[in-house]
């Protein structure tokens, strides 16, 4: 099965929701939400489990 699929799928949309149009959109856009390697600060907000995307990222990580 494909990592991306079924109710895998709504997991990692939300981490990517939250990464590239919520949360952590002003520190992730030029950077992973371009398919690029993810800068320190947007590593730091994704992990943010107060003011970032923290619950989305351990949500998605602890999937499978």
């Amino acid at each position: 099965a494909k990592l991306c699929e079924g109710p895998h799928a709504m997991l990692f949309d939300a981490l990517s929701d939250c990464t590239c149009k919520g949360a952590c959109m002003s520190k992730c856009s030029d950077n992973s939400c371009a398919n690029m390697a993810a800068s320190t600060d947007c590593k730091t907000c994704i992990a943010d489990t107060q003011a970032g995307c923290g619950k989305a990222f351990n949500d998605c990580s602890n999937d499978i």
